[in-house]
């Protein structure tokens, strides 16, 4: 299937929403598998179902709501405080969503990823609603929360719909050929809180995962039967996968390769942390202190093409052109003529002491945000980086690329996730 009949695809769900009708919407709160207290730690994790024979669809497919308890359980050593570190998000490491039993997205480094998004597209107000729900306060607002086992309430992503299509909210359940689960997994204490208590620990209680649910009319239900006999469900979906690389001390340029073989990328972005504070529970604000390092630029290359054809400048006295390609890869931008600067703690100052995120917006044309990335082939993506001194500490980058793909349910409702060309 071609790009642009992936395009067109996308858009018959909205006309059948609005032609035909709904006849009930409701929210119930589903119950996990498990049941009791959950320690979090190493495999530790909730897993909720959403079943394919009740007749209903999910309403809000790009994120779902998912709310527990959360409180701190460290001891030992005196210790007199402990928190969250960036939020309660921070406490979630992947989001696996299955299919009949097979897994249709890739693993989530979801805590990683939510850093670098608050750090690029600012946090929610932390004294309003959006900062009680997940947790974001000072220091010692946190300190005070983990110990009073409070109720939080987060988004995660079932399916990333494309932003481009985000009309496009609901999944008919009910033609899926199994049951979707969505496996939560919690990060290791020393990797998601700050203590200084001997031994870390968290416990979860009472999760739920708040589902929209619609009832279709039967005329909707026909005009979606008839999608599938003649050729099955497809939508846009944004992939995200996360890698991995580490920068060993003692060189001034690394050239770095990524095994990113996509139809359409449509940005990236890395930022490093020092290696030896990446699981450790005294070091503060862990999963967000991205170090700048003395990187002196940055470009990518795919092929035989530079991205950009000039190298990305990042010192102190130039990090304008980096700041203004990291705008470019926020939800704010649209085109170069009206780029908002998100709300939030983005700043010069900020950036080079803690906030070093970095990026590249490969949108060929970003006011169509689906299937407008480039292709990287067979050849994937290269990275490279020079400072302008050797860096005096082993460092890990951390990269996730966003990629078109499509979501793909075969006429008989089989689920699966692929490039556009194979749709």
């Amino acid at each position: 299937m071609s790009l642009q009949a992936v395009k067109s695809e996308a858009f018959k769900l909205p006309k059948l929403l609005v032609e035909k009708g709904l006849l009930l919407r409701e929210t119930v709160l589903v119950p996990p598998e498990q049941v009791g207290t959950i320690t979090g730690g190493a495999g530790s994790h909730v897993i909720f179902k959403i079943p394919s024979d009740s007749g209903r669809w999910v309403y809000g497919t790009r994120h779902i709501a998912v709310q527990f308890n959360a409180d701190g359980a460290s001891s030992g050593g005196g210790g007199t405080y402990q928190r969250f570190e960036n939020g309660i998000k921070s406490i979630i490491k992947e989001v696996r969503v299955f299919s009949s039993g097979n897994r249709i997205l890739n693993p989530l480094f979801y805590n990683v990823k939510a850093a670098m998004e608050q750090g690029l597209n600012g946090d929610p107000d932390s004294s309003l609603i959006g900062g009680m729900l997940e947790g974001l306060g000072t220091r010692s607002d946190r300190n005070t929360w983990c110990e009073d086992n409070l109720k939080y309430v987060i988004y995660v992503e079932l399916l990333p719909i494309a932003k481009g299509t985000k009309s496009i909210n609901i999944l008919p359940a009910s033609f899926f050929a199994g049951d979707l689960k969505v496996e939560i997994f919690f990060e290791e204490p020393s990797r998601c809180m700050r203590s200084d208590y001997t031994t870390l620990a968290y416990n979860i209680t009472n999760s739920r995962m708040r589902l929209d649910y619609i009832l279709p009319s039967a005329s909707l239900v026909g005009e979606m039967k008839a999608l599938f006999q003649t050729g099955g469900f497809k939508l846009p979906i944004e992939e995200r996968l996360y890698y991995s690389n580490p920068l060993n001390s003692g060189q001034t340029r690394y050239e770095l390769n990524f095994a990113i073989t996509k139809e359409s990328v449509k940005k990236v972005l890395f930022a490093m942390r020092t290696a030896s504070t990446v699981a450790s529970g005294t070091t503060d604000d862990k999963l967000s202190t991205f170090n700048h390092n003395s990187i002196q630029d940055y470009q990518f290359h795919v092929g035989g093409y530079n991205f950009p054809q000039d190298v990305v400048n990042t010192t102190s006295a130039n990090c304008a052109e980096a700041m203004f390609e990291l705008l470019r890869c926020s939800d704010n931008f649209t085109h170069y003529d009206e780029i908002s600067m998100p709300k939030g703690s983005l700043n010069r100052l900020n950036w080079l002491e803690s906030g070093c995120l970095l990026g590249y917006n490969f949108s060929k044309n970003p006011l169509a945000p689906v299937m407008g990335g480039i292709s990287t082939g067979s050849s994937g993506l290269r990275l490279v980086l020079n400072f302008s001194s050797a860096l005096g500490s082993n460092q890990q980058i951390e990269l996730f690329s966003y990629s078109d793909m499509v979501l793909k349910a075969s006429p008989s409702g089989v689920l699966q996730i692929v490039d556009p060309s194979s749709a």
